[in-house]
């Protein structure tokens, strides 16, 4: 697979005298100062979008406070509401702040209490990644039944953060205006992006030693700089003998014919038990040789071509789009909505 460089130019980074600002700043002062660079994209655009995530991760300036505000502060322009919020899911009534806006505290003191609001909100994300929706005169009345104040919340949106197969939490934004308001597809799958950039976020604060650096090669947008590394370990293995038969027969049957180790055995006229024991003997096993074969279309197929995601699930032989997505993500880390998303304009 060829290599491919490309020179992109980001807007220009706050330096580090910005971001150092002392122990004595107020949450507003750093308000400004993250608004002053998020300031430099244009979140109406998609593409300036995945910049600005990826300016935020690889940037060492910023604390993991600065990081996640910055997130919700971005979020708020994006999808055109007042506060953001990041709560973990203690259990189903006690969820606890991990980042707040500024303003937050006080939208969600409106809705009742934030317990009772979170709850609310994972009940309607339930059977969906991504909800948008309305609270009602009932749900934002205050507790004390001093009716409803001018600043309640009044509409949401939230993103469930799965961290490996458990929920996690809720990335939520407020708004008090009641209009009707639609977000666009835009808006959700930007929304979607961010929960899978903050769930990796924390799975690597989970592995990480205490006191070490973060390693960005491994961030969930880790930007185009990744690509290169992508590519060449994706790259068909050189084998002999009869791994690299096999791996011949796989490309051959890629996109038209399955490749279950049946069909390669048969197209060698082999058993089944007999290939196994030829690849153990050189201590290979065909799922690995079959993996290996399949990221290397996958990435092919994600950045150079048009098929959806469902039709390149079937054209590598997965039984079923979840089964591609979660062999996807254990090859890269990203789903490969994700992946396409940020390196398909740079390949």
């Amino acid at each position: 697979m060829a290599e491919t460089t490309t020179n992109l130019k980001f807007p220009p980074l706050a330096t580090q005298s910005q971001f150092f600002t002392g122990l004595s700043e107020s949450p507003q002062d750093q308000t400004r100062r993250l608004l002053e660079a998020i300031n430099a994209f244009d979140l109406g655009n998609f593409s300036d979008r995945l910049r600005f995530m990826y300016q935020q991760f690889t940037n060492p300036s910023l604390t993991q406070e600065d990081l996640w505000k910055s997130y919700l502060l971005a979020g708020c322009r994006m999808f055109h509401m007042e506060q953001g919020g990041f709560y973990k899911i203690l259990n189903p009534s006690r969820p606890r702040s991990l980042a707040q806006s500024d303003g937050m505290a006080g939208l969600c003191e409106t809705v009742e209490n934030t317990e009772n609001l979170i709850e609310l909100v994972r009940g309607r994300l339930q059977n969906t990644e991504i909800s948008a929706g309305y609270l009602s005169t009932e749900q934002v009345t205050m507790a004390d039944g001093m009716g409803v104040p001018a600043s309640a919340a009044k509409r949401y949106l939230a993103a469930l953060v799965r961290v490996g197969e458990k929920d996690f939490g809720v990335l939520l934004f407020l708004s008090s205006e009641s209009g009707l308001f639609e977000h666009s597809d835009l808006d959700r799958e930007t929304l979607k992006l961010m929960a899978e950039g903050v769930a990796r976020m924390i799975e690597l604060r989970n592995v990480q030693p205490a006191g070490g650096s973060l390693d960005l090669e491994h961030f969930a947008t880790d930007g185009v700089s990744g690509l290169r590394e992508y590519m060449e370990r994706a790259a068909l293995p050189q084998l002999y003998g009869i791994p690299n038969r096999v791996v011949e027969i796989l490309v051959e049957r890629i996109g038209s014919q399955p490749l279950g180790i049946d069909h390669i055995a048969e197209t060698l006229n082999l058993s089944k038990r007999t290939l196994q024991r030829r690849l153990q003997q050189q201590d290979m096993c065909f799922a690995d040789i079959r993996d290996q074969v399949r990221f290397h279309f996958a990435i092919e197929y994600l950045i150079r071509g048009q098929d959806s995601i469902d039709s390149i699930s079937s054209s590598l032989d997965f039984s079923d789009r979840t089964s591609f997505t979660n062999a996807f993500k254990r090859w890269t880390g990203l789903s490969p909505s994700t992946f396409r998303k940020l390196f398909r304009d740079y390949a």
